[in-house]
Formats: structure tokens, C-alpha cells, sequence
């Protein structure tokens, strides 16, 4: 005890320093439990300060705790070491850190933050430059949670596994894209659904290229640095048509508002009129095209759907769901372009009696839809008779267009994973059944009209009940009545 007492006041009222805490005591540290600058209280509800009996500063809980390794050994009073605690807060007071003078740093595991509010920010930064210890209080930061990636469905699962292989097999894929076709896969499967694509792997690239080449041969051929005058009155009056036709393209879709897209569809369009004099550019071949855009744009990005540009700012839209239309390269639209302009080729092949003279295909297939209503819903058709309401009148737009004015672009998409999965059969022949089944599922509406509500109720039509649904009714009619005339009479 002498000992320890000879040891402080040679410290001149310091408290002992590493040296002499070796030889007998250890002195530990309390972690502090809140951020810098900021002052406990006690459970008095006073802070750290002067004790009432003994008129010595007493330290809080989140100063210095000073334990004695030996039990045998005698605890040091308040007393004896009541100078030495005064003397030394008020060195920490200045410091403003937490370190204690005398106590060499490297025996410290942390520091203990002792804060004084009357201490001034100049003299604390002053002394934490001194120790090479910052004044700022330590701050985590945030981390931005991310979105955990959407988990693939098992039908997506298989579907990709389908297309993935070395070859694909075809009647598998129809199969398959019969019940939809998921977005990221929609692109690719489309073009090989219309045998624009081989379903053998090695061998598509290049001849994707080679067809696209083509295409680009007959831009700079018949459309680039080629004047007016020398175009045929025909040819003149086919790109006049186009030209007044684009911005009435489904005018509630703003990608077709784009007009980087409409310069693409005008020259596409113009020229397959040029190398298609038998039907030429017939108005609905504007619409036609429209699904077609949009799942090839939305393959180079995940099937995410393209929208017009209407970003406010240098930034443009992109997420999960959608992308703004200049997201997309000059590269990628010239072949979106070529893809485009290959695979209406194919469709109005199947197609193609829809749009010649006296369209023998078109009046075929409204002829056999009202005999299917007849079949299957006897008083309607009796109904629609009477009040002199012809079939043709009723449905030419929708054999026409194939409903793209009746309901939204996204059932549109849906609807033509369907027809295509059956294009050998004919791309039209389930349409059939699809335009039977809206009919019916309006029956009693349409059989309390009379002819100007019913030829208005028509020109308004909004589908925009379940897809599925339609799809399926339109399947129960196709499996009774496709192949099987005889049940039409």
C-alpha cells in the first residue's frame, strides 16, 4: 500500500501508467454503449460528477473501471485516489476523446468517450488530430436493399429447357406454345414457330444473317436516295396510303408513337407492297405488323415490354417490367426491322385470299362462323336474322385485323402464341372459333338489341375479360365442330 502511494505522487497525481499496471493491477475498459459526444446519465438521472460526501468527481458508467487482478490485494479508496480522478478528468475534459493521459494507447482495446459540452469543437479537433484519432462520430451505411430475382415458374423452366437444346423439336414446341409462351422466350420462339428460324441451333446465326442481309439489300435497292420521280404512280400511291395509315396505328400503344418506329414501319410496309404486287398494302397490314415489333424489341432485354419514350430528364425508363424505347440501338432496329418484314411475309402467305381481290378466304370463314353460331346457340342466330344483321357486317373488321382493335396488344400477344403454335393447319382457322366464342359469351346482351345497338355494340367492342377463358371456349368449339363439317349443317 505505502508502495502504491509512493508510486502515485511520483506520477505527481496521475493515474499509474502501463508500467506500474503490470505489476499488480489491470485495468480494463467498459464498451461504450452510444455514439461519441453524447452524455449518459446515471439511474439518478444525473450524469457523471461530483460525489455529495466526498467532494471528489466520480466517474460515470462510461468512464475508466479500474479492477484489482489479486483479490488478496486492498481496494484503493475514493480518497486516496480522489486528487489523482480530478486532476485526470479534467485533462480529459480538454481532449474532449476519451483517452486518459498517463496510459499508453497500445494497451487499450477501445476508447472510452468522456464528453464535456462546454469543451469547444476547435480544442477537440485539435487534440484528436494530436492522438490521430477522428472527432466525427462513426456511421454504417445503409445498404439499399435489392430485389430478390423472381423465381421461374416450372412452366417457364420447361419451356426453356425446350428451346435450349441443339435441336428443337418442333411438334413439342406447338405443344408447348399452345397454352403461352413465356416473355423472355416469345422471340425466338415465335421465328422458328413461322420457320423464319431453323430449329437447329449451329445453322441459325447464319442464316439469320444471311436473311437480314437480303433485307438490307432491298432497302438500299428500292427506298435509300431513290426520288419520287422515279416510282410508278402505283408505287407513289401505296406509300402515300402507308404514310397516312402509321399514326393511326393503335393510338392508345405510345411505342407506335415513336417516330424512329414509325419511320421503320413505313419503309418495311412500303416495301413488302413493292415485292408483293399480288395483294400489295392493304389498310390493316399497319396493325398486323404491331405484334410482331414488340416481341422482337422486347427480346433483346428479357421479353420486358417497349414503350414510347415519355421519360422527363436524360434518364429513361427501365425496369422489371418495362423499358423506354431508346433504350433500344440503331443496330437492334434494323434488325427488329428485317425480322419484322420477313416474318409478315410468311403470315400473309397463310393468309393470303384474306386480302385479294373479292377475299374469297375472309368471306369463307365468316360463312362457316355463322353456321357454328347457328349450331351452338340457335336463338341468337335466329335473333340476329331478324333484325337483318349479316354476319358480314358484323365480323368482316374482326377477320380483317384479327381483333386487334377489339382488345389490348397484351391479349393480342397472348392469343398469337396460339394461332401460331397451329400455322400449318392455318393461322386463321382457330381465330375462327375465337370470334365464335366472343359472340357467345355476349349472347344475351346481343339478343336484347336491336340492329343500330347491335352494329354499335360491335364497332365499340372492348374485350377485356380473362384471355384464358376465351382461349379455352374457343378450344371446346374448335374440338366439336374443326374437321367436322358435317356437324355444321
Amino acid at each position: 500500500m505505502v508502495q502504491q502511494e509512493r508510486d502515485l505522487h511520483a506520477s505527481n497525481g496521475k493515474l499509474p501508467t502501463a508500467a506500474t499496471a503490470a505489476k499488480g493491477r489491470s485495468i480494463r475498459r467498459v464498451p461504450p454503449k452510444r455514439l461519441p459526444g453524447v452524455i449518459r446519465k446515471t439511474s439518478s438521472g444525473r450524469s457523471g460528477g461530483l460525489s455529495s460526501d466526498n467532494n471528489t468527481r466520480v466517474p460515470s458508467q462510461s468512464q475508466l473501471t479500474v479492477d484489482h487482478a489479486s483479490k488478496s490485494e486492498e481496494s484503493i479508496s475514493g480518497g486516496e485516489l480522489g486528487n489523482a480522478k480530478e486532476n485526470n478528468l479534467s485533462s480529459v475534459k480538454k481532449s474532449g476523446n476519451g483517452s486518459i493521459p498517463g496510459i499508453d494507447q497500445d494497451c487499450t482495446s477501445e476508447r472510452v468517450n468522456v464528453t464535456d459540452p462546454s469543451s469547444s469543437q476547435e480544442e477537440l479537433a485539435t487534440q484528436c488530430e494530436n492522438l490521430n484519432i477522428s472527432s466525427e462520430p462513426t456511421t454504417t451505411p445503409i445498404k439499399t436493399p435489392t430485389k430478390p430475382k423472381k423465381r421461374k415458374t416450372y412452366k417457364e423452366t420447361q419451356f426453356e429447357k425446350l428451346i435450349s437444346v441443339d435441336r428443337i423439336h418442333l411438334a413439342k414446341l406447338r405443344s408447348a406454345a399452345w397454352n403461352g409462351i413465356p416473355t423472355e422466350n416469345r422471340s425466338l420462339a415465335w421465328k422458328v414457330l413461322l420457320n423464319y428460324m431453323p430449329t437447329i441451333a449451329s445453322t441459325r446465326e447464319n442464316i439469320i444473317k444471311r436473311k437480314r442481309a437480303e433485307y438490307r439489300d432491298i432497302v438500299t435497292k428500292f427506298w435509300e436516295n431513290v426520288p419520287d420521280s422515279a416510282r410508278s404512280n402505283s408505287e407513289q400511291m401505296s406509300l402515300r396510303q402507308v404514310l397516312v395509315d402509321i399514326p393511326r396505328t393503335l393510338p392508345g400503344v405510345t411505342l407506335f408513337q415513336n417516330q424512329r418506329i414509325r419511320d421503320m414501319m413505313a419503309r418495311l410496309l412500303y416495301l413488302y407492297a413493292l415485292r408483293n404486287p399480288s395483294t400489295g398494302y392493304v389498310q390493316g397490314f399497319n396493325e398486323l405488323i404491331c405484334p410482331f415489333i414488340i416481341v422482337y424489341l422486347g427480346g433483346y432485354h428479357g421479353g420486358r415490354d417497349v414503350k414510347g419514350c415519355q421519360c422527363q430528364g436524360a434518364q429513361h425508363d427501365y425496369n422489371d417490367e418495362h423499358f423506354c424505347v431508346e433504350h433500344i440501338t440503331d443496330d437492334q432496329l434494323a434488325e427488329v426491322e428485317a425480322d419484322t418484314f420477313h416474318s409478315l411475309a410468311i403470315l400473309l402467305s397463310k393468309i393470303q385470299t384474306h386480302y385479294t381481290e373479292d377475299q374469297p378466304g375472309l368471306q369463307k370463314n365468316i360463312l362457316k362462323l355463322s353456321k357454328v353460331i347457328k349450331r351452338v346457340d340457335a336463338p341468337l342466330h335466329n335473333h340476329l336474322l331478324d333484325e337483318g344483321m349479316m354476319y358480314q357486317q358484323m365480323c368482316f373488321r374482326w377477320f380483317h385485323n384479327f381483333l386487334l382493335r377489339e382488345t389490348s396488344i397484351s391479349h393480342i400477344i397472348r392469343m398469337w402464341d396460339t394461332y401460331l403454335s397451329s400455322v400449318p393447319s392455318g393461322f386463321e382457322h382457330f381465330h375462327l372459333f375465337v370470334c365464335a366464342a366472343v359472340i357467345v359469351q355476349h349472347s344475351e346482351t346481343l339478343r336484347n338489341m336491336r340492329l343500330e345497338e347491335i352494329f354499335r355494340f360491335i364497332q365499340d367492342l372492348n374485350y377485356s375479360d380473362d384471355i384464358e377463358v376465351l382461349l379455352s371456349q374457343a378450344y371446346v368449339l374448335s374440338t366439336l365442330f374443326e374437321g367436322n363439317e358435317a356437324h355444321l349443317e
